[in-house]
């Protein structure tokens, strides 16, 4: 009984938090502070944290960095909040036995398939990629806007705000990228933000 009363106020917390940091997203409250990192030294850290959890879910849990990466202005505490996001959402919605991947790679501007903030000629693609159940074709469109969820019996069966992925794409915007999403239902859900690699000094471009 204590064990139940402490893990219903986490997701209690959890769900105060992710409204708290929505508020303060939409109101312009949350200041970009970038800083010169190591992209691929910064997602060892942040996969190490979620790849336990995935295994207990009965998980996989994949990474896949490319050479070349370099470094780049990033702020790590968005990046970082960013990616908490993503991954929890495909640990929360990928069923037992299925299996999770964080990929990043440097792609150009002509690879980058949605609007961004900042131009650059290179960003920094990160993709979450889950083998679950898919997301139906009429979701897709608005499944970034606040308080909307994948439909279906996995969206019931697990209590959320549906606010992860509205966070995901601000904190993408912040940090002056995008995001978007590739999935068909039945063949899993690749979630993916770009982030300009010359972030501090590049203009900015109307969405």
């Amino acid at each position: 009984m204590a064990q139940d009363i402490f893990d219903a106020g986490s997701r209690q917390l959890a769900i105060v938090n992710s409204l708290i940091e929505l508020a303060r997203l939409q109101a312009g409250k949350v200041e970009l502070r970038a800083e010169l990192q190591d992209p691929a030294k910064m997602l060892a850290e942040i996969a190490a944290r979620h790849e336990a959890k995935a295994q207990a879910a009965g998980l996989d849990f994949a990474v896949e960095v490319a050479q070349g990466l370099g470094e780049m202005p990033l702020d790590r505490e968005v990046v970082t909040h960013l990616l908490d996001h993503l991954l929890d959402n495909a640990c929360k919605f990928t069923p037992s036995g299925g299996k999770i991947s964080l990929i990043a790679r440097r792609v150009p501007r002509t690879e980058v398939a949605a609007p961004v903030r900042i131009a650059a000629g290179e960003y920094l693609e990160l993709a979450v990629a889950d083998n679950g159940p898919g997301i139906a074709p009429e979701i897709l469109p608005r499944l970034f806007q606040p308080f909307v969820q994948g439909e279906g019996r996995l969206s019931r069966r697990y209590a959320g705000t549906g606010v992860g992925l509205t966070l995901a794409r601000l904190l993408a915007e912040l940090h002056g990228g995008g995001s978007g999403v590739e999935s068909k239902p039945g063949t899993g859900a690749k979630f993916l933000v770009w982030l300009p690699y010359d972030s501090i000094s590049a203009p900015k471009v109307n969405l």
